[in-house]
């Protein structure tokens, strides 16, 4: 699986990307103080209700991942200027 690292980026659309997590096949076990935990093929990414994500999954999935929370903290901007 390569090697494993831990990094945080923040997304202002938590609950839109909990649910294209839960598309892309990733489980979620909610736990106290607004963390989610999801995880697929000992993969996981934490999301909290503080807009925060953390990252300990392969740099594919982290990018791809990356990429998604990128495209909504543009959508959620663009939302907010209208």
């Amino acid at each position: 699986m390569g090697d494993k690292k831990s990094n945080t980026i923040k997304c202002n659309g938590i609950e839109v990307l909990r649910k294209l997590l839960e598309l892309l096949g990733f489980s979620s076990t909610t736990k106290p103080n607004g963390q989610v935990v999801h995880s697929r093929d000992g993969e996981v990414v934490n999301t909290y209700e503080t807009k925060t994500v953390m990252f300990q999954c392969k740099e594919e999935t982290e990018s791809t991942i990356r990429t998604l929370v990128d495209g909504i903290n543009q959508l959620t901007k663009d939302s907010e200027k209208e």
